[in-house]
């Protein structure tokens, strides 16, 4: 008789740890990669030491070119902390990504009309970082108040934040712990 032996490559593994800004591990927090298509999704939590092996990225995702990973840090009471990894065929070896979550920044402010007056029930959300137009992760967003104000926190610090309120973006600079006070005029 014949024997075939099938080989699975068990894939690459992404191993670290998740602390708070002054280096206490944080329990509990969630690690996910997003691969190249929707379906290619890895995840891990972090033990009481804060470490986690995210396992399983697969090199078939960066055969013929580089591969892109969005790797996320989730914990509550944190602001999610993103990176871009870039897989290749010349880097193809299990990596290391210690992460340090923080509070986030808060926004504050207010949204009225042309004449001054506060617009409510207005949407004012946070937009994914660089040219990415969607991210799989909760960005913070709200809706004004009666008073037209709005109140967002634990915004992930990225340098300058886009706030988006219809078709008025605005940039902010804000970083873990900071506090911005943003009014925004429509022109209805």
């Amino acid at each position: 008789p014949h024997v075939v032996r099938i080989v699975v490559p068990k894939g690459l593994t992404l191993r670290g740890t998740a602390t708070d800004l002054k280096g206490k591990p944080i329990c509990a927090a969630k690690i996910k990669a997003f691969g190249p298509g929707s379906y290619n999704k890895r995840e891990a939590i972090t033990d009481k030491n804060g470490q986690y092996e995210l396992k399983g990225i697969n090199p078939e995702d960066f055969k013929d070119k580089p591969a892109e990973y969005l790797v996320v840090a989730f914990a509550q009471g944190f602001a999610p902390e993103p990176i871009t990894m870039t897989f290749s065929q010349s880097q193809a070896t299990n990596r290391i990504w210690n992460t340090r979550l923080g509070p986030g920044g808060r926004i504050r402010g207010t949204v009225s009309n042309a004449a001054g007056e506060p617009v409510v029930g207005k949407l004012v959300k946070v937009l994914p970082p660089g040219d990415r137009t969607t991210v799989p992760y909760q960005l913070p967003m709200t809706a004004t108040d009666e008073g037209g104000r709005f109140d967002l926190q634990h915004v992930p610090p990225s340098g300058h934040v886009i706030l988006s309120v219809g078709k008025i973006k605005k940039a902010v600079k804000l970083d873990h712990g900071e506090e911005a006070e943003v009014d925004i005029k429509l022109n209805e």
